[in-house]
């Protein structure tokens, strides 16, 4: 078992709700808000899209873009993005689709650098987040 499955593996499974999807979530792993730059290679289709990447978990991430894709889910893409100074590349599913707003896709194969670099990602957004956490806060 490499490092990023085995990653994925002990990552905590609690679901929480989301307004947006207007029940439980669904998603594996925690998910980090976050922002940096996308492109998305569809294979099927091949056609070019970007948008920016607004959450991350271990399996997956969010893409924000105005494109009005009319994707199947499942169709396979490959994504290419930067945060925090990490630059990833991997193949993904289509998960979700809200033409026009964006895209859920689920990681399925990385390269060993891109594994690497998702881990150091996932690990900042993990300590900035629980930075901003309820003891972060000042009282009222």
């Amino acid at each position: 078992m490499n490092e990023l499955e085995k990653a994925v593996e002990e990552a905590p499974k609690e679901p929480d709700s989301g307004p947006e999807h207007g029940g439980p979530e669904r998603r594996r792993n925690p998910r980090y808000a976050c922002s940096g730059p996308v492109e998305v290679g569809v294979f099927d289709a091949e056609f070019l899209f970007r948008g920016e990447v607004r959450d991350l978990s271990l399996t997956g991430c969010y893409v924000q873009t105005r494109a009005r894709l009319r994707l199947r889910p499942d169709t396979e893409v490959e994504l290419r993005f930067s945060l925090e100074g990490e630059n990833v590349r991997c193949l993904a599913r289509v998960k979700s689709l809200r033409p026009g707003v964006g895209a859920g896709f689920e990681f399925q194969e990385f390269d060993e650098r891109s594994k690497k670099a998702i881990l150091r990602l996932i690990r900042a957004l993990e300590e900035a987040a629980s930075a901003d956490g309820p003891e972060a806060e000042e009282p009222n």
